[in-house]
């Protein structure tokens, strides 16, 4: 399963992509190769997230560990083909969600680091114009 950069960006998921060809993971089409597929998916993975987007690792290895969950139990019967497939998605989309959340956080972070910068009191009044309008593009000043 290849992903899209919808949330992510180009490089990440190139790479994710990549690590997941190189794994040469099974697919999962059968009961028997269900845990052996998610787990090689899952640790393909890991390593490419811890790289690129070390903040988004405890929500992909709660993730991680559900869908080994889940596909434990799609083995031994528990579940459906399908119910293992909804739950699979609706993980991905928790995982997006919360990520997209510590994305927006570390922005806002990164921004208010920037503000907290540029608010200097020993500016000259020669740059205090240009200081403030930068202030205002970073959202610092409304």
């Amino acid at each position: 399963m290849l992903l899209t950069p919808t949330k992510a960006d180009d490089v990440t998921v190139a790479a994710l992509n990549r690590a997941a060809v190189k794994a040469n993971c099974p697919e999962v089409d059968s009961r028997q190769n269900a845990v052996r597929a998610t787990m090689c998916r899952m640790n393909a993975t890991r390593p490419v997230l811890a790289e690129h987007a070390p903040a988004t690792l405890p929500a992909f290895d709660k993730m991680a560990a559900r869908n080994i969950a889940s596909a434990r139990k799609f083995a031994a019967g528990q579940i459906t083909g399908e119910q293992y497939m909804a739950e699979g998605k609706a993980r991905a989309a928790e995982f997006l969600a919360d990520t997209e959340q510590g994305r927006q956080a570390l922005e806002r972070e990164r921004l208010q680091e920037q503000c907290n910068r540029m608010a200097n009191p020993w500016i000259t009044p020669g740059l205090q114009a240009a200081a403030l309008e930068k202030l205002r593009n970073l959202g610092c000043l409304r």
